[in-house]
């Protein structure tokens, strides 16, 4: 019986490391991902910049959050630098979002045009966007 409870034990440790694991892979993830999000937007690649942002950092920086509550809570301390690294880290992509809002605004009115004027049921902003390579 001792043995059968030293091995759950040493089975613990190692869940502890994979959640500890993942949640730094899960951070570097989105950091990568901010990373593109920043180069296409000094190259002017504004759809991939808004790929970049809306379907892969927001959502891997959910995924740190995700694993801090369901397996981090319970099995490791280090739980809380990645919830704080999580919250953190959704304030600047908020914040990039905003700021490639106004950088598309800004864009669309060099050429001319209204953003919010509607092209096929859908606003020119939109449109604008779906155009971009």
């Amino acid at each position: 019986m001792a043995t059968i409870a030293s091995y759950v034990i040493e089975g613990t440790e190692f869940a502890m490391e994979t959640v500890n694991f993942m949640m730094f892979i899960c951070q570097e993830a989105s950091q990568v991902a901010i990373m593109a999000y920043k180069e296409a937007m000094r190259q002017k690649k504004y759809k991939s910049a808004n790929k970049a942002l809306n379907q892969y950092a927001a959502p891997t920086n959910l995924m740190v959050r995700n694993w801090a509550f369901t397996y981090g809570m319970i099995m490791t301390p280090a739980w809380q630098a990645f919830y704080c690294y999580y919250y953190c880290t959704k304030i600047y992509i908020l914040e990039l979002g905003f700021k490639f809002h106004d950088e598309i605004l800004g864009e669309i009115v060099k050429e001319g045009k209204d953003p919010n004027a509607m092209i096929d049921g859908k606003r020119y902003y939109q449109t604008w966007l779906e155009e971009q390579g």
